[in-house]
This record gives structure tokens, C-alpha cells and sequence, in this order.
């Protein structure tokens, strides 16, 4: 089964601050998506959310590490996936940084 409409909220761990995540899905993949972390949110434009076109998730994790500022500082780390009861079929990372960068990238699945 895919979401039409997904939010997850959490508390956050060390300097992460508190963490919002929202958005929704049709038939052409994540069509909206918004970050809230590191005192600031971010709403990701159309070709932000280009990697995500097609992809019907399922599922999501969500990590997060301390980073070093010349790296982008700060980052939340957005797993969404395709899986079924035998196993994840797909899966896309989406990167949101302090500085409000968004990047999305495909994983292999394992």
C-alpha cells in the first residue's frame, strides 16, 4: 500500500532540535515535501522532488548526523522505500542540510 499523506514528527537527538516531516503522494511519485529541523523549514521545489517522480514509498527511516559545516553542517537523512512483505524493492535518500540544501539521490536496494 502507498500514502496519499505522510508526517513524522520527533523530538530530535544531540543538536538536531526538534524534526517535522511532511508532504504527500499521487500517481507521479512524492509531490510535495516538507522539512522542519535545525530551527528552520523548507518546503522542496518541483525540481527537488524530480528524484522522486515515479516512486510509490512505502516506508521511511529517518538518521541523522552532526556533520562539519564546510560539509553543509548538520544533516537529516531521509530514507523512503518500496518494499513489500518479502523484502525493500527500492529506495531514495533525500538529504536536507543546515543550510536548507535538499538532494535527492537512488539507493540500491540490499
Amino acid at each position: 500500500m502507498v500514502w496519499s499523506e505522510f508526517a513524522i514528527s520527533s523530538p530530535g537527538i544531540g543538536s538536531s532540535g526538534p524534526i517535522k516531516i511532511s508532504g504527500t503522494q499521487n500517481h507521479d511519485g512524492i509531490s510535495t515535501l516538507k522539512v522542519s529541523a535545525f530551527g528552520r523549514e523548507h518546503v522542496a521545489t518541483a525540481s527537488q522532488l524530480q528524484g522522486l517522480r515515479k516512486f510509490s514509498a512505502n516506508g521511511m527511516l529517518i538518521s541523522y548526523e552532526a556533520g562539519y559545516r564546510e560539509l553543509g553542517g548538520r544533516t537529516l537523512y531521509l530514507t523512503f522505500v518500496q518494499g513489500f512483505l518479502s523484502g525493500v524493492q527500492d529506495k531514495k535518500v533525500v538529504t536536507f542540510n543546515e543550510a536548507g540544501e535538499i538532494k535527492v539521490r537512488k539507493e540500491a536496494a540490499k
